[in-house]
């Protein structure tokens, strides 16, 4: 079920939350981290600044990749 929801473009965070391998919270920051990535991927008037960025890459590092490696 989750490669499937992967493979198919969804975003696994919900599947992962209802089997209890990943809180609501984490859920709900690594949906927000997604929409600033997706505003920042798309031709936009968006300005990034280098915390922005920095922070995104440590929630990133410390929800997922410290977490769940």
């Amino acid at each position: 079920m989750l490669a499937s929801a992967v493979a198919n473009g969804g975003f696994a965070a919900p599947i992962l939350q209802s089997i209890s391998v990943m809180g609501k919270n984490v859920r709900e920051e690594l949906e927000a981290r997604l929409k600033y990535r997706n505003a920042c991927g798309h031709p936009s008037s968006l300005k990034i600044v280098e915390s922005r960025v920095v922070a995104h890459i440590e929630t990133l590092m410390a929800n997922v990749f410290e977490s769940y490696s």
